[in-house]
């Protein structure tokens, strides 16, 4: 085996692969997102990092006022979203399970990430309105 691809490299393939199988992927497309999540065979060739992309759910509306969404999913829907697919739930708890953290340190991060956001809040509410020749700046379509 090239020294590009390490015993640690293989757990979490494995990690991954077991994970995705306990929330209910089938096995063949378990292994199928795993192989590539650690992309095995551009390791092996040391060939650098792999890059995932990690789609997930919006549980809000488009908008404030986008307050019933039946009409385009429903509301159990949602509802299992919240219950058994969120994903940083889901991601917290395969954490616990792996030993690779525990409840308060999680809730001592979230708390963290609590303050930051309420900062950021704060900051963007206090800025000042951009100016004339500012407001189309940086905005791309």
């Amino acid at each position: 085996m090239p020294d590009a691809w390490s015993n640690k490299r293989e757990r979490q393939y494995e990690h991954i692969e077991d994970s995705l199988e306990k929330r209910g992927t089938p096995k063949k497309k378990a292994k199928e997102i795993a192989a590539r999540t650690v992309n095995k065979e551009r390791a092996r060739k040391g060939e650098g990092p792999a890059f995932l992309v990690c789609n997930t759910y919006r549980y809000t509306g488009h908008h404030v006022g986008d307050i019933n969404r039946e009409y385009y999913r429903s509301k159990q829907e949602e509802l299992e979203w919240k219950t058994k697919r969120d994903p940083i739930k889901n991601f917290a708890q395969w954490l616990g399970e792996q030993l690779f953290s525990d409840e308060g340190k999680l809730k001592q991060i979230q708390q963290e990430v609590q303050t930051e956001m309420k900062a950021a809040v704060e900051f963007a509410i206090a800025a000042p309105y951009p100016t004339v020749d500012q407001v189309d700046q940086d905005v791309y379509a």
